[in-house]
């Protein structure tokens, strides 16, 4: 397979040898008149083209020449009579059914006694690699009016464009069964209602095989003198639930532990190993928001012991932890420890058992 490059540049030698030329003539030497011309080819390679033939004109003289992989050259001799010749390289692909993938032509004057260079550019002849359709653009959609009476008739307005240049089609649809359109296949067409209702108008462009979309929103009123009604604007704002993900104990006699939340229900205990009545302890919560908006409260109870908050990252959400320092009551305690989150009343918990010995 021929690489995609915009050219290849070969570069053809042409070396002379003549009867007579300083040397004594013999059966063997070459007819008066006639050069041996070598060319090579640099640039190309066996893993590009299966083959590279030169053809020499008004000679009619072709040659396919030989790739040598250890010099990345294609070579090969022809024999010219002296003047004027144009020499044309056609590379041929490793697939039979290409043909000719590459080609070039230069000119080159063999003379007696003297050496010739010429250089050819072979262009790759494959088509351009295709690519996938670049689908339609929407600038914008526009009504004249958004807040309208019933059977008031509006226009709306679709400006879009394609790259590609191919042609564009359009369909208006309507969310209120009630709505009808002057022209639902037009980038212009008109809008009315006959009932008071809030309603979307979407529209569809299309080039090919590629489809995109937008609408815009109108609210249709009573005509007046009706029931006087009135829009409302209204918007949803979802708040997750928060999720303690780990609780984490470390202190002076302990190594450090952690607690993960079994949230896929593989099993496994919550509980820390035993510590010593009366040490001081740090206990980490790690908490989950899942958002950035809210009024957030995370905290540690404990059923026995003293508890003291020391920090707390979870101002503005997302993923945050808070420090504790928990100081065990006396030996034999049994102890329940609950990290907790908060977030606009939806609360997540987390306990842990552990005993004091």
């Amino acid at each position: 397979m021929l690489k995609k490059t915009g050219f290849v540049v070969g570069t053809l030698m042409g070396a002379l040898a003549l009867a007579g030329c300083g040397q004594d003539a013999g059966p063997a030497a070459q007819p008066s008149g006639e050069g041996m011309t070598s060319v090579s080819v640099r640039g190309l390679s066996a893993s590009q083209i299966a083959s590279l033939v030169i053809t020499s004109q008004p000679a009619n003289v072709t040659k396919t020449l030989s790739y040598d992989p250890s010099t990345g050259l294609f070579t090969g001799r022809l024999v010219l009579p002296a003047g004027t010749h144009t020499l044309t390289a056609q590379g041929y692909g490793t697939d039979p059914s290409q043909g000719v993938v590459a080609s070039g032509s230069g000119t080159v004057t063999v003379t007696p006694n003297t050496t010739t260079t010429v250089t050819l550019r072979i262009h790759d002849q494959t088509p351009k690699q295709g690519q996938q359709d670049i689908a339609p653009i929407i600038r914008s959609v526009s009504a004249t009016k958004a807040d309208l009476v019933v059977n008031e008739a509006i226009t709306v307005t679709v400006d879009a464009v394609d790259l590609d240049g191919d042609a564009l089609s359009y369909t208006w649809s309507s969310d209120c069964a009630s709505s009808t359109f002057g022209s639902p296949t037009a980038a212009t067409t008109t809008w009315s209602s006959g009932a008071a209702a809030s309603c979307t108008l979407q529209v569809n462009v299309s080039s090919r095989a590629q489809n995109v979309h937008e609408s815009v929103a109108v609210l249709v009123y009573s005509a007046p003198g009706g029931g006087g009604e009135g829009g409302a604007q209204v918007n949803g704002e979802y708040v997750p639930r928060p999720l303690v993900t780990s609780l984490y104990l470390s202190g002076p006699d302990i190594a450090y532990q952690s607690l993960y939340r079994d949230t896929y229900g593989y099993g496994g205990v919550a509980n820390f190993a035993p510590v010593n009545a009366g040490q001081q302890y740090e206990l980490n919560i790690n908490v989950n928001f899942d958002t950035t908006y809210g009024v957030f409260e995370t905290g540690l109870e404990a059923s026995c012991g003293t508890l003291e908050k020391r920090y707390d990252s979870c101002s503005y959400g997302g993923y945050c932890y808070s420090y504790f320092l928990w100081t065990a009551p006396a030996s034999g305690s049994i102890c329940k420890l609950t990290g907790y989150a908060i977030n606009d009343g939806l609360r997540d918990d987390f306990s842990a058992g552990i005993r004091v010995r």
